[in-house]
């Protein structure tokens, strides 16, 4: 654990939470960087989520002596293993960062610094740049998220498989619709309130589920492009292309049943349907047969759990802010790729 000089006044504590599965080296190179970023009021927990024991051991030897050590011994998911090393953590504030960043100088005290100032906001993220490809926005994160009419999510820097080169173009810094589970930084107090990571999403899509429940509940979610994390990104799922597109469509299925509102359910939810019906002969037509399987497996998952969270919905009474776009007609058939394109004719 690491608790420094820095007065709590000017400084107040911030718990790194961290996920291992595996890739020791991407994860010593993450702890590196967060350790020399220069904020230095913070503490950090580290959950080695099912990984194989002689990497466990390894970072037994390495640094239980510098920070919060757990382990499980099967991956309980990136939600759930969020949630458990929460529970330890003491910070006003909690950073969830992904074991393949590497966080730069001054990220913490900028995010930190702007969170201070304005008590509206409960959740930020940096600019999250490729780690491979650094001179381009990460796959996952880029400059904060947006969701479209239908709940398709796409990012300031990436919509779908287009990743724009950063040249400043998206670095003011804006209210957005959700924050990247790749870096974010919450208020702990609101975590606490929200009850965390819904963790029945396992892995994909928790953190834009949790990021509409705050903003149902009145809080603010901020972009702070002027702090930088580089991500490597598909380390746990990358090579698994069945259970990544799985999770995905399924998780954004079920965030989209349990958060846009009553009145849009019933128009949205069934064309939103015919267009993950529609995404199988195009994954078919690109070679990627298991990305199809994936897909009508999804639907089959979806069908049995839907009437739960139909259930469920009632209880809590969940807001989604929808835009006016639809990125698959925008990006398919308008040809518009870019994010400043998508919006130029306005976004809710």
């Amino acid at each position: 654990m690491i608790h420094n000089s820095e007065s709590e006044a000017s400084s107040p504590l911030v718990s790194l939470l961290i996920l291992h599965l595996n890739g020791l080296e991407d994860t010593c190179s993450c702890l590196r960087s967060a350790a020399n970023e220069g904020y230095t009021h913070k503490e950090i927990l580290l959950l080695d989520n099912g990984s194989d024991p002689s990497e466990y051991k390894e970072l037994q030897r390495l640094y239980a002596s510098s920070l919060i050590l757990l382990r499980n011994e099967r991956n309980r998911g990136f939600a759930a293993g969020n949630n458990q090393l929460a529970k330890f953590a003491s910070g006003k504030y909690l950073l969830l960062l992904n074991n393949d960043t590497e966080v730069t100088p001054g990220c913490l005290h900028t995010l930190v610094s702007f969170m201070e100032a304005h008590d509206n906001v409960a959740v930020c993220q940096p600019k999250i740049r490729s780690l491979m490809h650094r001179n381009q926005f990460d796959y996952a994160g880029a400059c904060g998220g947006f969701l479209d009419r239908f709940g398709y999510p796409f990012t300031r820097g990436r919509v779908f498989e287009t990743v724009e080169v950063d040249t400043g173009q998206y670095d003011a810094p804006v209210e957005i619709h959700w924050a990247s589970g790749a870096c974010f930084l919450i208020r702990t107090e609101v975590w606490k309130q929200e009850g965390g990571f819904d963790e029945r999403f396992f892995s994909y899509m928790e953190e834009i589920d949790l990021c509409c429940r705050l903003r149902r509940s009145g809080h603010s979610v901020m972009s702070i492009p002027s702090a930088l994390v580089y991500h490597k990104g598909g380390q746990v799922w990358g090579k698994r292309p069945f259970t990544k597109r799985f999770h995905e469509h399924r998780n954004n299925l079920l965030m989209v049943l349990k958060n846009v509102p009553d009145t849009q359910l019933v128009t949205r939810l069934p064309l939103r349907l015919l267009l993950e019906f529609l995404s199988v002969p195009y994954y078919v037509c690109r070679g990627e047969l298991r990305c199809a399987c994936a897909v009508l497996c999804t639907l089959g998952a979806f069908t049995v759990l839907m009437p739960l969270h139909l259930f469920q919905r009632q209880k809590r009474a969940f807001v989604l802010h929808t835009g006016r776009v639809c990125i698959v007609f925008d990006y398919f058939f308008r040809r518009r790729k870019t994010f400043a394109s998508i919006t130029q004719d306005g976004l809710e």
